[in-house]
């Protein structure tokens, strides 16, 4: 069976057994005694640490980029080809860019270490792309495995609306319960 791990920065990165094929998410491996298979690096070179030209051509690793670089081991992502396939230019994140890929490159189980999204930044912005590729790639048969302390493809509660709660549309709903899918 072709797997792969996304790993990205939240707290279940802590939970990845590194036992197959690791993709990192822009500078994760940043300090890291690891070296991933392969390292999603989507952003424009030198946009900020995570894209240090100098640095990535000191890992020994491949890169997922936009455009070939001299000096680094590159997949250029095939965004019109995808585009093309998927039929959407729904992408709101390199975790979202990832898990297409992996659906178009034939992965078949597809397992999301710190790829979390449970914090009040810009994660939570990225979620409901980041769950639509889930969606897009339960539908094909993919098998995807998101670990427990994330807050991908779970009510704020661990409930299941309209049978087990239903939300007070008058009230605000607090930090703390916004916050704690760890428990569910």
């Amino acid at each position: 069976m072709k797997e792969v791990i996304i790993l990205g920065g939240g707290f279940t990165k802590y939970e990845c057994p590194y036992d197959k094929e690791v993709w990192s998410i822009n500078g994760l491996y940043h300090g890291k005694d690891f070296v991933p298979d392969m390292v999603v690096q989507l952003h424009k070179p030198n946009s900020g640490k995570d894209s240090d030209l100098a640095f990535m051509k000191s890992l020994r690793t491949k890169f997922l980029v936009q455009a070939p670089m001299d000096g680094i081991d590159c997949v250029v992502y095939p965004l019109d080809e995808i585009i093309a396939h998927f039929n959407t230019k729904y992408f709101a994140s390199s975790v979202c860019f990832s898990l297409a890929y992996a659906i178009y490159a034939g992965y078949e189980k597809i397992w999301l270490y710190g790829i979390d999204h449970t914090t009040g930044t810009c994660y939570v912005m990225q979620k409901a792309c980041v769950e639509y590729w889930i969606g897009r790639a339960v539908e094909r048969g993919i098998e995807v495995v998101i670990p427990k302390g994330s807050a991908l493809c779970k009510t704020m509660n661990g409930k299941l609306y309209g049978y087990d709660f239903v939300y007070d549309m008058n009230s605000k709903i607090p930090e703390q319960v916004m916050y704690s899918y760890a428990s569910i």
